[in-house]
């Protein structure tokens, strides 16, 4: 069976490679050029040959795949993950982005991947982080956790988050109290998350602080990939503001709540971690509620039947 997968995996990366070979002929030879580079920086040569079915389908200029082509080697040359740029393209051409949409879209991303390598590379050679990636059961190597953390820490800068914050985290969750008792997964799940927290964009400084709260509280990579997640939902359901239900979360995980069980409470909309319906003191006002304030049925929000039960 397995010989069989094996020759039919053959079969296609061939098939990917002809056409591939089809489409580089009928582009140009500056474009064949930078194809040839591309495989010879070690950016997948099926993601490169999708890139040009697509290009050439929807009508991408020479030019126009020439630049991102060329984002994704000067990444390369930098040694930064150039993969990056053909993938950010092959995204925006599969959801049928303009081509002149896609390209500020990939310099951006390029940007903030040089951004993210001034903090991860001086960050890589602290003592606690050696110590951490030298435990053994650790999954990633050292090159390829580089690579995931910049990537990573890369979308936070392309949301704008202040350099101020990004630094922050790494500083925080770079300590011996936290890379003593985390794997590599969990650290680059806590930075890769960042972005994705309601509050990362108007409150980074509170996202920021509920990532390094989680850490210490026993999230691992699995559980940290949910709280976004956790989060939205727990928004929908209390419908509190986002900085309400983050400040109800990082208050169960400062009284000890087991991760799991935060993560339950936020999905059923339990701010505050008690009783369905239950929220903290404090997080009970909303910007939308005027002088119903002063109804304390009002606070009986949340709870398994959502927003409106």
């Amino acid at each position: 069976m397995n010989v069989l997968k094996h020759l039919l995996f053959t079969v296609f990366m061939g098939g990917l490679l002809l056409s591939a070979d089809g489409l580089v002929q009928a582009q140009g030879t500056e474009v064949s050029a930078l194809i040839e580079k591309a495989e010879a920086a070690g950016i997948e040569q099926s993601a490169v040959a999708e890139l040009l079915r697509r290009a050439q389908s929807q009508e991408m200029s020479n030019q126009q795949l020439q630049q991102i082509l060329e984002s994704a080697l000067d990444l390369s040359d930098q040694n930064l993950p150039g993969q990056v740029a053909v993938d950010k393209a092959l995204e925006g051409l599969s959801k049928g982005v303009p081509a002149d949409r896609i390209i500020p879209a990939v310099h951006n991303i390029g940007e903030g991947m040089r951004q993210a390598a001034e903090i991860v590379d001086p960050w890589m050679k602290r003592s606690e982080v050696q110590q951490m990636m030298g435990r053994t059961g650790q999954s990633m190597s050292q090159n390829i956790f580089r690579g995931e953390m910049i990537r990573a820490a890369s979308k936070s800068f392309v949301q704008k988050i202040p350099a101020s914050q990004i630094n922050r985290i790494f500083n925080e969750i770079g300590s011996e109290e936290i890379l003593s008792t985390r794997s590599a997964g969990d650290v680059l799940a806590a930075v890769s998350v960042l972005s994705d927290l309601p509050t990362s964009s108007s409150q980074p400084e509170i996202s920021a602080s509920l990532i390094i709260r989680a850490l210490r509280g026993g999230f691992d990579a699995d559980k940290l990939q949910q709280l976004p997640s956790a989060m939205k939902m727990g928004q929908q359901r209390s419908q509190l503001p986002a900085s309400s239900v983050i400040e109800g979360a990082a208050q169960q995980m400062e009284k000890g709540t087991p991760a799991k069980q935060v993560l339950q409470n936020l999905f059923n909309g339990n701010i505050g971690g008690g009783p369905p319906g239950n929220i903290p003191p404090g997080l009970e006002r909303r910007p939308d509620r005027g002088n119903n304030n002063n109804n304390p049925g009002n606070n009986n929000r949340g709870g398994n039947n959502g927003p409106n039960g």
